[in-house]
């Protein structure tokens, strides 16, 4: 497939896809310092409100409408998932 630009069919409608940019890449070096520089809960905590459970903390979604916390961010190993 050619990221610059690529040709979709869809119901019968041809729509144009052009990608800005290639996919960047960070050295593994990299994403360690900036892990490292910030904690994770500070950085979402000011977006999304966050209740501490076990080791774990819970809120709502920021991509997804939801009513019930399913987004949670592990500060020990500095990820999150939905």
């Amino acid at each position: 497939m050619n990221f610059k630009s690529a040709f979709y069919l869809r119901r019968g409608t041809w729509l144009i896809w052009k990608a800005v940019k290639t996919i960047a890449r960070f050295s593994d070096e990299w994403i360690e310092r900036v892990k490292s520089s910030f904690d994770i809960v500070d950085v979402i905590g000011q977006r999304v409100e966050l209740k501490q459970s076990g080791r774990n903390f819970l809120g709502l979604c920021p991509f997804h409408d939801e009513k019930t916390a399913s987004f949670s961010v592990n500060q020990e190993k500095q990820f999150y998932h939905c």
